[in-house]
């Protein structure tokens, strides 16, 4: 990181820490918020709306509290636990209470200050490694998912929703908005495997369609010149944002001990305690490791949507690789007992 960027950083938090405990009014209070704030108008209309909200505000204003009082890193998951209540207040909130155009602004401005919670500086402190947990839950999912056979993409589709979306503004009018609930419920009928198809989003058997590889398509997984990774079981071309995958793929060999191990990520014993330790702990290894990958000076704080994209390639990545190691180990298991049997 630059030293403009730091600096810039670091007067974020000092300005941060002097609206919240100043004595200026609401509305100037307000208006230093939105000046420091930095984001698009679309964001920056969010805040306003939560700051002047006569019933969100007070939620919003203890969020920011716990933001300017952070003393570490790991401190941030409260402020995340903050921001994510006050998301599931307005998912709650009837039309009577605000309007689907105003609870579209408020969700998408709370879901991205969660993400931009891995760029926020507290003084005093080193790197920022805070890994939003609404990241490591459906990273989770997905992992916990396809190795119970769900289809990746199609159990990856149903924790977005486009349900709050405002075709008034460019912004919000495609956004999908990436729904907590959905994932713990989703993670919950995954568990139970004896319930999982009574309600949605489980509840279409098409999540349970295993693609078996042909042997051709087995030997299909690779790293074209363009810096593509093909996946054999729909031929998908993960093209994240020119290359990256490619460069971080090399970046992460080039530094595999200190990275984190494919291994622990993808380990298919998820009833040990110690398999799920080292899973949350590469997840957030991994997403940290993207995350100072594609960060460049020029471009310091690279948006969730890039590093998201990335890690969900290479953790799919991992999958596909695992699933091949399990069929090769299958295969040579079965030869060994065949070469056995005609001793």
């Amino acid at each position: 990181m630059n030293a403009t960027a730091g600096v810039a950083r670091q007067n974020s938090y000092n300005l941060i820490n002097h609206i919240v405990t100043s004595s200026l009014d609401a509305e100037a209070k307000n208006n230093l918020l939105l000046s420091s704030s930095g984001k698009q108008s679309t964001m920056r209309e969010g805040k306003a709306f939560l700051v002047n909200h006569p019933v969100l505000k007070k939620d919003f204003g203890k969020a920011l509290l716990k933001l300017r009082d952070a003393k570490n890193y790991e401190s941030l998951g409260a402020v995340e636990l903050e921001y994510q209540k006050q998301i599931d207040m307005i998912c709650d909130m009837k039309e009577t209470e605000i309007t689907k155009e105003k609870k579209t602004l408020c969700l998408y401005t709370l879901q991205n200050l969660i993400f931009g919670l891995k760029d926020h500086k507290i003084e005093g402190e080193k790197t920022n490694t805070y890994t939003p947990k609404i990241a490591q839950d459906h990273y989770q999912m997905l992992l916990k998912g396809s190795s119970e056979g769900l289809d990746w993409d199609k159990l990856n589709s149903s924790v977005y929703t486009n349900e709050f979306q405002d075709e008034s503004n460019p912004t919000l009018a495609n956004w999908k908005f990436l729904d907590a609930r959905l994932i713990r419920s989703n993670m919950d009928k995954i568990n139970d495997k004896t319930n999982r198809f009574s309600s949605s989003p489980l509840n279409d058997s098409h999540f349970f369609e295993e693609v078996q590889p042909t042997p051709a398509e087995q030997n299909n997984l690779y790293h074209d010149d363009k810096g593509l990774v093909q996946c054999w079981n729909n031929a998908e071309l993960y093209n994240t944002e020119d290359k990256v995958i490619a460069k971080c793929l090399n970046k992460m060999y080039a530094s595999y001990d200190k990275v984190y191990n494919f291994s622990d990520i993808i380990n298919q014993d998820w009833d040990s305690k110690e398999a799920s330790i080292k899973r949350t702990v590469g997840i957030q290894n991994l997403w940290n490791f993207v995350k100072n990958s594609v960060t460049t000076e020029k471009n310091p704080e690279v948006d969730h949507a890039k590093i998201d994209g990335i890690v969900k390639g290479l953790l799919r990545l991992g999958v596909e690789i695992g699933h091949q190691q399990q069929n090769q180990n299958m295969a040579q298991a079965i030869n060994q007992k065949g070469e056995e049997r005609t001793i």
